[in-house]
């Protein structure tokens, strides 16, 4: 699984996703897990859908805190009340719909009345491709004026960037025109520019290999960035969609933004394997809860 491979968290499969464990384990991922979660730290979705990721991450941090904190002594309402806390201190969802908005909610709180940092912005693929609307949106980002930063804090950060992006201007990725112009490269150049430590996305494989000018674009910052560590290539988008279509497969990367400027080396890694797809793992989290 994406976030899993990544920067880990607690995971629901052996280690190459061929079995279904019994009781999710927690994956760390050495230099990253701990830094990632570590407690009262936030993680931004830019552009949920169904709210999966904010789960994962919700979940982990659920799980970590539960554990270690409280050491399992917790009664039901008293878990009902972390998890809510955590939702509303530490998850922080971007959508492109009123749709996405109200499912990532539900998938999140159900559905009870509890604050959430889950914002509507109809217009954010539009903004995202603008050099200055880009630029007074991350600029109002880190102002804490999208979402309430912490009082005292200077620029709003985040520990984590992460998710499944819109692909295409049309649509999701469930569109796979080929005249459709693609989104996914704007919203990673969020991540890259908004004020965190590290980056995640799940996107299309094909921008490695062409495209139309804005890919070119996208692809020669990605490549040339110091901060790029691994490339996860799937030839195969069965591996993590059912019923898509995407042509050239998909990849997610991983970037680590570091203090001293000079370049990392980036690892690709192919993967060939089967593994668990996006809408079987939400229902195991659930299921957990």
């Amino acid at each position: 699984m994406h976030l899993s491979n990544t920067v880990g968290g607690y995971t629901f499969f052996n280690d190459d996703f061929s079995q279904e464990l019994e009781e999710p384990v927690y994956k760390d991922i050495q230099g990253f897990s701990e830094n990632v979660f570590k407690q009262g730290e936030k993680i931004l979705d830019p552009g949920s859908k169904t709210g999966l990721y904010p789960l994962y991450i919700t979940y982990t941090f659920y799980k970590n805190e539960l554990k270690k904190v409280y050491k399992n002594d917790l009664d039901v309402e008293q878990r009902i009340e972390l998890w809510d806390k955590i939702v509303k201190e530490q998850i922080f969802v971007l959508t492109n719909s009123e749709m996405a908005r109200s499912i990532t909610q539900k998938t999140l709180i159900g559905y009870r009345k509890k604050p959430t940092n889950i914002r509507y912005k109809t217009d954010l693929s539009k903004i995202l491709k603008g050099k200055n609307t880009k630029k007074e949106f991350i600029n109002s980002m880190h102002q804490g004026k999208i979402f309430q930063k912490e009082e005292g804090e200077s620029n709003m950060r985040f520990s984590v960037i992460d998710g499944n992006p819109p692909y295409q201007e049309k649509n999701t990725i469930l569109d796979n025109q080929n005249n459709a112009s693609s989104l996914y490269g704007h919203f990673i150049e969020l991540g890259l520019d908004l004020n965190t430590r590290y980056e995640s996305m799940v996107v299309p494989s094909r921008w490695m290999t062409g495209g139309k000018s804005e890919i070119s674009t996208f692809r020669k910052r990605v490549l040339e960035s110091k901060n790029l560590k691994t490339i996860f290539d799937h030839k195969e988008e069965s591996d993590l969609f059912t019923n898509v279509e995407i042509k050239g497969g998909i990849c997610y990367l991983l970037f680590e933004k570091q203090k001293n400027e000079k370049k990392q080396n980036t690892i690709l890694l192919t993967k060939i394997l089967i593994i668990m797809t996006l809408e079987n793992l939400m229902n195991l989290i659930l299921e957990q809860l």
